[in-house]
């Protein structure tokens, strides 16, 4: 660089880039109080209908919850209509996937139809899994017609628990 051209001036500030791209924070980001005037300011930038809006954090949006939720159901169906009946282990997936499946559509299902009220989604969530529990030991011990097996159990809890945390709580919701 020669003597007549002066450097560029050192920004402190957190980037913009930073913000929109939801990079860790670190010296070039700044604190969390700039990194939040920064995402204010690019949120006022950008507007609300720009495909650059900064995301504040991760968790899916209502109609991801809705089409998670047909999804689950879809492809649950078509796993029970095409199962074999054959006793090979490798269809043990195919009689309690689709189980699991339900309970994710059922969660998702949920979700989206109290996406912005927390306690009715908490209510009705942990009231369905502990019904898909109460269901399954009713069939275990022969109250009502089915084949109760704990197996099922946890694949509704390991299907139906992670639909539930796909939901961020933003703002006490």
């Amino acid at each position: 660089m020669s003597l007549g051209q002066s450097q560029p001036e050192q920004v402190s500030a957190p980037s913009i880039k930073g913000c929109l791209t939801g990079a860790p924070l670190t010296e070039a980001t700044g604190s969390d109080e700039a990194r939040h005037e920064c995402f204010l300011q690019a949120e006022a930038d950008f507007g609300e209908t720009s495909p650059y809006k900064p995301v504040r954090e991760f968790g899916l949006q209502r109609h991801q919850f809705f089409l998670l939720s047909a999804g689950c159901l879809m492809l649950g169906l078509l796993m029970y209509i095409f199962k074999s009946h054959s006793a090979d282990p490798a269809n043990y997936i195919y009689r309690h996937v689709p189980d699991g499946l339900w309970a994710a559509s059922f969660m998702a299902a949920i979700t989206f139809i109290w996406f912005d009220q927390a306690k009715p989604r908490y209510l009705w969530s942990v009231a369905s899994i502990a019904l898909m529990i109460l269901f399954e030991f009713f069939q275990y011990n022969g109250l009502i017609s089915g084949t109760g097996e704990p197996v099922d159990v946890l694949y509704y809890l390991f299907f139906s628990l992670p639909v539930m945390v796909l939901k961020k709580t933003t703002n006490n919701q």
